[in-house]
């Protein structure tokens, strides 16, 4: 599975829930390693044991048109396939799935939201897969990701203009100062 295959157009998935183990650090920084064990432990488990989604990336192969894993940050791995592309993206952070303890922490700390919304657009080390698709693939993706045990969710879809963009639930443009980690 290559990252240059996706095409305006396409829906853009994730695998799991995204954030949590950037999450995880960020709460290491405010409160320290004892404190997130005690607090937020699901979150901690997330960023020490990660779940690669070994067993779905093969089962969407002639379905998805291009795939990542999110290790960088879901913007800078959105990115990738993009850049690979030649296209660009828009996704809502409202459809990306949160976990019930990443739920937990923002209802908890609203004072830090919006901390939150950018670590989770731009944290690494989740490894769950980023992957686009025709639209007229969805029923099938959602069957080979039921028979894998996977969830999976549509967060946004590809479009012409490079670059890609999060939007809020009500609309608007979300900027961060990074996309996420850079190799270079």
């Amino acid at each position: 599975m290559r990252r240059s295959g996706a095409v305006a157009t396409d829906d853009i998935w994730v695998t799991g829930t995204i954030g949590d183990a950037a999450l995880a650090l960020m709460q290491i920084e405010y409160i320290g390693v004892p404190a997130v064990e005690a607090e937020w432990p699901e979150l901690l488990n997330r960023y020490r044991l990660p779940q690669p989604r070994t067993g779905l990336g093969p089962a969407l192969v002639g379905l998805a048109s291009a795939m990542a894993d999110i290790s960088d940050g879901l913007l800078a791995d959105l990115g990738h396939i993009c850049t690979a592309s030649g296209i660009g993206a828009e996704i809502v952070f409202g459809d990306i799935p949160l976990s019930k303890a990443a739920n937990d922490l923002f209802e908890r700390t609203p004072d830090k939201r919006d901390d939150y919304v950018a670590r989770v657009l731009t944290g690494g080390d989740d490894y769950e897969l980023i992957f686009t698709a025709t639209p007229a693939a969805t029923a099938e993706i959602e069957r080979r990701a039921a028979r894998c045990g996977i969830p999976v969710t549509r967060i946004g879809r590809t479009v012409e203009r490079l670059g890609v963009r999060a939007f809020s639930a009500d609309g608007d443009e979300i900027t961060v100062s990074s996309h996420g980690w850079q190799h270079f």
